[in-house]
């Protein structure tokens, strides 16, 4: 008996009922390729529905002339809605919201933004099988204070060290609307913000510092002409002992980090490798109120690439330290400089680009958006010359 078949019709029916559209079913071979292939199936197909329709809870329509032979479509007799999720124990719509909103309810509170998140889903929860699952880990993210790899953060927190996977995109979205807001950000770094990476992080730092480790030893960077590397657990254990660089500059690419260590020594330089995550932003925090705290005036920059990846990363960096960063070689002038060396730009690019001119968020980018539109080109850091 093609039972599976007639409950699975039947819950898209009130499917359909649900979100006030026509509750009818059409019998097309794309859908249902089995009746048109397998006469006994169709029989039985047949027998099953015209129980349902006896019943009450469908009516059948057949195509002309074709009564009891070929099914047309199949309609819900709105009526017998409210039996008929008795009959398939089917949640009522009310009853659905309700429990989702449940457990939506077990979010925390605080931060901020998970508790927009839980008030948005308190009045209007959303569906979602794995909801359970996301809850739990929203609430691991928004608490967890360390580097962690992906599989042992889902071990610790969800007791399977796959499930996360299972998950993922669906937290990335929400983290998207909720935590990033306007400011895109994709792939590793939406993690990464939380500490909750695929490969340990290092912290890659040069330049005239002076860094304590916590035994109270003493490790010089000035002279070196190479850049170090910190593992997490370490760098936010690490003290300034003392800083002499004329500025501060946080470089998105790893060639044009080595690039940029080579030619300005006396800078002190940081690789972010695209958004900065906890720890580098606590770092520099550090090193920002180490000079405040002794009045020295040091400028903080971020070099990135001119498009709208590099902004983001300026604009997020800018607002996750609350230091008053400034963009290097992100102008309109370096743009027209280089121009020549500039990556045409997709249609969907040039509609993110257009859409960013009206986002007042982007309001420092504004020339250089107007002239990458004018241009056609963005423009990556390793077409640069130091």
């Amino acid at each position: 008996m093609p039972v599976h078949q007639v409950k699975k019709l039947l819950e898209e029916l009130l499917e359909k009922y649900e979100q006030g559209k026509r509750p009818l079913i059409k019998i097309a071979e794309n859908t249902f390729p089995r009746y048109f292939t397998d006469g006994e199936f169709k029989a039985l197909f047949h027998a099953a529905l015209k129980d349902w329709e006896r019943e009450g809870f469908i009516t059948l329509v057949w195509e002309r002339f074709e009564k009891d032979n070929l099914l047309r479509h199949v309609k819900l007799n709105p009526e017998k809605a409210e039996l008929l999720y008795e009959k398939l124990s089917r949640q009522k719509p009310q009853e659905k919201e309700e429990h989702y909103r449940k457990l939506w309810a077990n979010l925390n509170d605080f931060p901020e933004w998970l508790g927009e998140l839980k008030k948005d889903m308190l009045i209007e929860p959303l569906f979602d099988d794995d909801a359970e699952i996301i809850v739990a880990v929203l609430n691991a993210l928004s608490l967890n204070n360390e580097e962690i790899p992906k599989r042992v953060f889902s071990q610790r927190y969800l007791g399977d060290s796959k499930l996360f996977l299972k998950v993922e995109r669906k937290v990335a979205a929400l983290l998207q609307k909720y935590y990033f807001k306007d400011i895109e950000v994709s792939g590793e770094a939406v993690f990464s913000e939380f500490g909750v990476v695929n490969n340990p992080v290092y912290l890659h730092l040069a330049g005239p510092v002076i860094l304590k480790y916590p035994d109270g030893r003493l490790f010089d960077l000035k002279g070196l002409n190479y850049d170090v590397a910190f593992p997490a657990g370490l760098a936010l254990q690490l003290e300034i002992a003392d800083f002499t660089a004329q500025r501060v500059v946080t470089v998105e690419n790893l060639t044009s980090y080595y690039q940029y260590v080579r030619s300005y020594p006396e800078d002190a330089v940081l690789y972010l490798g695209g958004f900065a995550g906890k720890m580098e932003r606590k770092f520099l925090r550090k090193i920002y109120d180490y000079c405040l705290n002794r009045g020295l005036s040091i400028d903080f920059y971020h070099w990135g690439d001119i498009d709208l990846g590099g902004f983001n990363i300026f604009l997020h960096l800018k607002r996750e330290t609350g230091i008053p960063f400034k963009p290097l070689w992100m102008d309109l002038d370096t743009l027209l400089k280089y121009k020549e060396r500039g990556m045409k730009l997709s249609e969907s690019y040039r509609q993110k680009l257009t859409k960013a001119l009206e986002d007042p968020v982007y309001q420092d980018f504004r020339t250089v958006i107007e002239m990458m539109l004018a241009l056609n080109i963005r423009l990556e850091q390793e077409a640069i010359e130091l």
